[in-house]
């Protein structure tokens, strides 16, 4: 459960900063506002891709077998959930308070459009890194024996409960 909870809290902080970031260079200068927007949709997709990939890495590496990996797309997928909420909680209060450019002044977008895109983009990212980690962590280490002995024990003890004693 912590796995999530620090990756939520640690991508709401980057989201949030982010944000306010980006207020205050919209604010201060208009006309290059597109370029800020970009730059700092980026940084947030950039961070997940990345961290989501080191994850990938050690997960391949410390789990020869498939499926004795962990399931890293659902710690990614409530990472997003839960970034998305409290990101546009976060800056729809921001922007109550008076920082200008950083939320959307209402609660109804803040907490469903904005939360889904915020979700959205830590999730997509975050799946293509496990997928990219996983692939680079695999490709690291040759298959190896022990790996193999004991998928082949686990398959003759699935077999002996359901045939019986051999």
């Amino acid at each position: 459960m912590f796995s999530w909870v620090l990756r939520s809290i640690v991508m709401t902080v980057v989201h949030v900063v982010g944000r306010v970031i980006l207020g205050v260079a919209v604010t201060t200068a208009p006309l290059h506002g597109t370029v800020s927007r970009y730059t700092a949709l980026a940084i947030v997709v950039l961070i997940a891709l990345v961290w989501a990939g080191i994850d990938g890495v050690i997960d391949a590496r410390r789990h020869p077998l498939v499926e004795d990996r962990d399931d890293l797309i659902m710690r990614w997928i409530g990472t997003g959930l839960v970034t998305g909420l409290a990101a546009g909680f976060l800056c729809h209060l921001l922007e109550a308070a008076g920082l200008e450019g950083i939320g959307s002044r209402t609660w109804f977008f803040d907490l469903t459009s904005g939360a889904a895109g915020t979700a959205l983009m830590i999730i997509l990212p975050a799946a293509i890194g496990i997928g990219l980690g996983r692939w680079i962590g695999k490709s690291g280490a040759d298959p190896d024996e022990e790996a193999e002995e004991r998928r082949q024990r686990r398959h003759d003890i699935a077999l002996s409960g359901v045939g019986g004693e051999e």
